[in-house]
This record gives C-alpha cells, structure tokens and sequence, in this order.
C-alpha cells in the first residue's frame, strides 16, 4: 500500500531530515506535493505524497434555522462518516 500508514515514521521531507513538527507543518502547508523517506517497521520507503489545502475545504460559513446549523460539510465530517467532502451538514448549535 502506497502513501503514509498509522505507525510509520517521517525521517525525511524533501530530502531534510524531520526534528520537529512545526517546519513539517510549514512545508506540507507551502506545497503541492513532498518527498518523504520513512521507517515502517523494519523498512525504509521513499515516495511523493500529494497535499491538499485544509483550509480551502473547510467550512467557513453556514446558516441558522429554528436552532439548526447547516453549512458545508467538511473534511473532518466527511472522512468520519466514510463521505466524500461537499454537501450539506445539519447540526445542533455548538457544533
């Protein structure tokens, strides 16, 4: 199985060696693609992995009805009730 798996472990990024979380964050969110060399369990893999902006698939705006929220429903909505992203989510206030 291709891409990353739950377990591995990023040693690379862009042929620089990862110490710490936030430059990872910085270049995944900078990039269109990255080169990653990992440890999984006793093997080391190299690929590219493609990246996707966050933001621009995350709901920025929705509208309230008899104490109903409904707005786009997003990344983190969707990949949770195993949905492609976009539609319509219905929520209580607070959510």
């Amino acid at each position: 199985r291709a891409g990353l798996q739950p377990g591995d472990i990023v040693l690379k990024l862009n042929g620089e060696r990862v110490h710490h979380f936030l430059p990872l964050e910085s270049t995944l969110d900078d990039s269109k693609s990255v080169d990653l060399h990992v440890k999984r369990g006793d093997k080391t893999l190299d690929f590219t992995v493609e990246t996707d902006d966050l933001h621009a698939i995350s709901p920025s705006e929705f509208i309230e009805i008899s104490g109903a929220i409904i707005h786009p429903l997003s990344y983190q909505q969707a990949i949770n009730n195993h949905l492609a992203p976009g539609g319509v989510y219905v929520s209580s206030s607070g959510f």
